[in-house]
């Protein structure tokens, strides 16, 4: 499916032919990378370099890696101080939230991301368009939320929800009212200021959610941390980009726009679905006590998929766009090692989860929460198909394919539905895990098959991908039914470890030069001199 509209100036294209001096070059009279010039003023224009990957990728992933450390870290100290039922009944509260906004969301900032602008003022045109578009919605949503308040604590049996949701509904607004820059310097990959928009807040709610829930001992203190964070967001954004947005709704833009994020709003109502579905289910059968077990072991489950979505896929989206149509071979290059290297490492992070599932549960939460265990064990396959699905989406994106991707969304949407009501009310909320396993795993297959016919590659670079799939399903299969019956759980982790990275490191000698080259940039300039020399 294309998305062809013209823009209000001449018409954009998706992605810019190689002899399109917007897309390789500066624009007039400037020179240097992103990162030389101020970086309030990083160039959506500058040319990808290795370098400028290099660069994007540590701090996304980095900025992430902290966030998410402080989230996990943040999940531990609460679920010593609060109780399964306050995260159901903040989690049920939040799913109100969630719902509200996938159910409305247009993406329509993914459109500025793959497109070559001709000039800078029309950019900004498309940008100050999508914040009004947003600021309207975002503020429909808060009233939607605010209106639910009395019937779903008539749906639920949960009085509380009278006077949370009101609260809750503050979040939308909030949000919108963002400083829209921020979508110039993602597509600039200037990573580094978003990092610092983004982990500020969160570093501040973590000290603010543990202070005030070791005083309430209740769930006031995760409502509150949703607030905080919001609003220090808000003042970041405009400290950290020198774009002043401005209320102005230019049609063809916002149409260009729309028809692109049309697809996206299949996607993002489908992917309601197959996140949020199961935690009404679990609530309406069986209460907030048990929701609260699934939605701890749900979270520790799926922080890789958050951790890898966070870092790679908006570094992803904004490259893959540059180099489609312009650099096919590189294109094909930067797809396959990042996908070989994200399906390597969430195998092994899963793998390790699952079979650790019941020592890290009592260890990080305590004998109260011990009914996760069982729980976490299937759900970290969940999360991995479902954080494999997400590295591969970017390129269908930027392919200018969203049809495609959401047609592929019915698919495991259909399974995960069909099978949630099925499976739930004969096996509770396992059964919810293992309709997760399945329709995660279909939606990623399917995935793999489309996005390599997007770079029209063939089957061998499907096998490539697919490859440590199928040696970790082999490995955990050894340690899971042969070592940990005979010597233990932490004897069969250490085997499925060793020799999982053994059989890899043999089969895919690109990926150790990959893990040598990403060591090397860690290290210090002066240290990592000769192997910059080398690859020059």
């Amino acid at each position: 499916m294309k998305g062809d509209a013209q823009g209000p100036v001449g018409g954009p294209a998706t992605a810019a032919p190689p002899s399109s001096p917007s897309a390789t070059q500066l624009w007039p009279g400037e020179s240097g990378s992103a990162e030389d010039q101020h970086p309030k003023q990083a160039d959506s224009h500058v040319p990808i370099t290795r370098a400028t990957l290099i660069r994007a990728f540590t701090w996304s992933s980095g900025g992430t890696t902290f966030s998410y450390v402080l989230a996990f870290i943040r999940s531990i100290v609460l679920a010593r101080l609060l109780y399964p039922e306050d995260f159901g009944l903040f989690g049920l509260a939040v799913s109100f939230l969630t719902t509200a906004q996938m159910l409305t969301e247009f993406s329509l900032s993914q459109k500025i991301l793959v497109t070559a602008f001709a000039t800078k003022h029309e950019e900004q045109l498309y940008i100050n368009t999508v914040w009004t578009a947003e600021l309207i919605r975002r503020g429909l949503l808060s009233a939607l939320i605010l209106l639910a308040a009395y019937p779903a604590s008539v749906l639920f049996r949960e009085s509380r929800l009278t006077w949370i949701l009101p609260i809750i509904a503050l979040v939308p607004v909030l949000t919108a009212v963002q400083n829209p820059g921020l979508i110039r310097l993602r597509k600039a990959l200037a990573f580094r200021l978003l990092a610092v928009q983004s982990q500020v807040p969160a570093a501040t709610a973590f000290l603010a959610t543990v202070f005030i829930a070791y005083f309430t001992r209740n769930y006031i203190a995760l409502i509150a941390s949703l607030l905080i964070e919001s609003v220090l967001g808000i003042f970041l954004s405009y400290r950290l980009c020198t774009h002043r947005p401005q209320i102005i709704f230019e049609k063809q833009a916002f149409l260009d726009c729309f028809h692109f994020g049309k697809y996206l709003f299949v996607m993002a109502l489908l992917t309601w679905f197959t996140t949020q579905l199961d935690q009404f289910v679990i609530a309406r059968y069986l209460g907030p006590g048990v929701l609260g077990t699934y939605l701890l072991s749900q979270r520790l489950a799926t922080l890789p998929v958050n951790l890898l979505s966070g870092a790679v896929s908006p570094v992803l989206l904004p490259a893959y766009g540059r180099l489609y149509g312009e650099d096919s071979e590189r294109l094909v290059g930067l797809f396959r090692r990042t996908s070989v290297v994200a399906t390597t490492g969430l195998v092994l992070i899963s793998g390790l989860m699952a079979l650790l599932s019941e020592p890290l549960i009592a260890l990080l939460y305590g004998a109260k929460w011990s009914a996760a265990a069982p729980l976490l064990g299937v759900l970290a396959f969940a999360g991995m198909f479902r954080a494999l699905s997400h590295t591969l989406s970017p390129l269908l994106l930027a392919s200018n394919r969203p049809g495609l991707d959401a047609k592929l969304k019915v698919v495991d949407s259909a399974i995960f539905v069909s099978g949630l009501f099925i499976l739930v009310p004969h096996y509770g909320a396992y059964g919810a895990a293992l309709v997760g396993v399945t329709s995660y795993a279909v939606a990623f297959l399917l995935r793999v098959y489309y996005a390599v016919e997007a770079v029209s590659a063939g089957w061998a670079l499907r096998c490539v991908i697919t490859r440590p799939l199928w040696v970790g399903a082999g490995t955990f299969a050894l340690a899971h039914t042969l070592i940990v019956p005979r010597f233990g759980v932490f004897a069969g982790t250490a085997a499925f470890f060793l020799v999982f990275l053994v059989a890899i490191g043999l089969l895919e000698p690109q990926l150790r030069r990959d893990a040598w080259t990403g060591l090397n940039d860690l290290l210090l300039p002066v240290a990592r001199i000769p192997l910059r020399r080398r690859y020059r």
